[in-house]
């Protein structure tokens, strides 16, 4: 997991169950990379997918993120 953290572009990095989630902003740039790195380190791949966000959940996310930076100010 620390390797994939390690890429360039990946914004955060976290194991559940079978699954590694990746967060990235480039996915068609950065995929290709982690999933180099994943095959070379011995991984087998069974699929790789994207998790696509609502509207209201980016936006929900985007007031968070907003309010903590201005409770932090």
């Amino acid at each position: 997991m620390e390797g994939v953290k390690s890429l360039s572009g990946v914004k955060d990095v976290q194991a559940i169950e079978q699954k590694l989630l990746v967060g990235m902003d480039e996915p068609e740039s950065v995929n290709p990379r982690i999933i180099r790195w994943l095959v070379a380190a011995g991984a087998d791949l069974l699929f790789v997918g994207e998790l696509r966000h609502s509207l209201e959940e980016i936006y929900i996310q985007t007031i968070q993120e907003t309010g903590e930076t201005e409770v932090a100010a």
